[in-house]
């Protein structure tokens, strides 16, 4: 039994060392911000922020709970990572990803799959930074939730609560223009 147990521990510990699968990463803001999933609904590890810091990442979120805020050196410098949990009222979610903009950093959020959470997130992040209006920030949010993955009324209540947030910014250079 403790060779199954010392087995079971070295398999977990080996699991750690490697990064893990960054599923659906969608650009954002080119050179800016980004979103994304994990192919194993969890925070990322080490091994995959470092993967991140290593493509110029500075910051990445998880918009769940469940992460230890911390930093990750790379050749290029380092990457913070934080968990923030409000993904649903993102305003200081929006604000610490514009401190990292001021920066010059470049930033990732995630969640588990990077069509929801994240991906409300960062339509928020258009308005603030990028001047979409709040019907524009909600199209783009809709157009990046797959069929059938949340209820349609799920998704007309969070692009609603998208369009009437109040969110109000300017155009930083490198911004997308809205669809």
């Amino acid at each position: 039994m403790t060779k199954f147990v010392l087995s079971l521990a070295l398999a977990a510990f080996s699991f750690s060392l490697h990064a893990q699968v960054v599923q659906r990463v969608t650009t954002v803001i080119p050179g800016k911000l980004a979103r994304s999933g994990t192919s194993n609904k969890i925070a990322f590890n080490d091994a995959t922020l470092t993967q991140l810091c290593e493509q110029g990442y500075t910051l990445a979120i998880y918009v769940y709970a469940g992460a230890s805020n911390h930093d990750v050196t790379c050749s290029k410098g380092k990457i913070s990572y934080v968990s923030m949990t409000n993904w649903e009222k993102p305003g200081s979610i929006i604000d610490r990803i514009g401190k990292e903009f001021e920066a010059g950093g470049k930033v990732m959020v995630h969640c588990w799959y990077g069509v929801h959470a994240s991906n409300m997130v960062t339509s928020e992040a258009l308005m603030r930074y990028c001047g979409y209006s709040g019907q524009q920030a909600a199209d783009y949010f809709k157009s990046g939730v797959p069929k059938g993955s949340l209820a349609p009324a799920r998704i007309d209540q969070l692009a609603s609560e998208i369009a009437n947030s109040g969110q109000k910014g300017s155009v930083m250079q490198g911004c997308p223009t809205p669809r």
